[in-house]
């Protein structure tokens, strides 16, 4: 589910998370809609085929957004690191 900057840019999974809010912003609209999708049609039935597959779809974007969320602040430190150095020339 990467946008296009993150397949030409980074290399591997863990180079991505953290770096792209495009992505980070992807997941907050995916869990604005499954999240009230799921309450409001399945909560009643949670052992339906269709209530357990958005739970999943929910569980897996929202685990994927706190990674991002929790590695953002560091990788924007490292990176105003990296151009601090490159300004003077380290």
């Amino acid at each position: 589910m990467s946008c296009q900057y993150c397949d030409r840019r980074f290399g591997s999974f863990s180079d991505k998370i953290g770096r792209c809010t495009q992505c980070m912003v992807q997941l907050v609209v995916m869990n604005a809609f499954i999240w009230p999708l799921w309450w409001w049609l399945y909560r009643d039935i949670p052992t339906s085929v269709e209530s357990i597959a958005l739970l999943f779809a929910g569980t897996a974007s929202a685990g994927l957004l706190m990674l991002h969320l929790l590695l953002y602040p560091f990788r924007k430190k490292y990176n105003s690191d990296k151009t601090e150095d490159k300004e003077s020339g380290l």
